[in-house]
């Protein structure tokens, strides 16, 4: 786990991401612990999103700080992680588990955001040996350390050209665990251009490729 002092806010920007079949918008929320940080919506059928996960969340030494993750899916009950700060745990609305909170603590939207705030503050922590590693807090039960390693700088071709990346990665622990990678831009405060999740199968999953860069309004 990094110090508290690894990490560095970068300006309050909207992050507009899109892929086939599912749009993602990822913001920065600004200091309060009530403004949303991040949301990703899935094309509705029949006006229902199928899929609506959304965090909400301020900051504090240690870097993004989420205060409650959802996750609503068409037909199903929403499930929520509340990050409790003051009581130092994550409880949840369905199962009866808790944990300890750590400082650092992201939930499945905020990670990306820390990991780039982490990135700017400490270049060499995602370079050639680096590792940077947090707790991930799903909004149905689920928790688990995420290190992601340096896998090597890569190109990519985003709608706004050619852009140099730093690729990192987080392997699964165990079977149908959520394997994570994410490509860095040093040039727009370590941004991350895109992403793709997935469990079980790298063939499928979640992929998310920034759209543009343009201020928050």
């Amino acid at each position: 786990m990094q110090p508290s002092s690894w990490w560095r806010q970068s300006p309050f920007l909207r992050y507009p991401y899109s892929r086939d079949r599912i749009a993602p918008v990822l913001r920065r929320c600004r200091r309060s612990p009530h403004r949303r940080c991040a949301t990703a919506r899935r094309p509705s059928h029949r006006n229902r999103p199928l899929l609506e996960p959304e965090s909400v969340g301020g900051f504090d030494d240690a870097g993004i700080a989420p205060t409650r993750h959802t996750d609503r899916r068409r037909d199903r009950a929403m499930q929520e992680a509340n990050f409790q700060r003051d009581a130092g745990k994550v409880t949840f609305s369905g199962p009866s588990v808790e944990y300890t909170l750590p400082p650092g603590a992201q939930d499945r939207l905020s990670w990306m955001i820390q990991l780039a705030a982490v990135a700017a503050a400490d270049p060499s922590l995602v370079g050639p040996g680096g590792r940077v590693s947090f707790l991930v807090v799903g909004a149905r039960g689920d928790a688990d350390l995420w290190t992601f390693d340096h896998v090597g700088e890569e190109p990519l071709r985003l709608p706004e050209g050619d852009t140099p990346t730093l690729h990192l990665l987080r392997e699964p622990g165990r079977v149908f665990d959520t394997r994570a990678e994410v490509w860095l831009a040093p040039a727009q405060n370590y941004l991350p251009v895109r992403a793709r999740l997935s469990n079980g199968s790298v063939s499928d999953g979640l992929e998310f490729v920034l759209r543009e860069v343009s201020p928050s309004p």
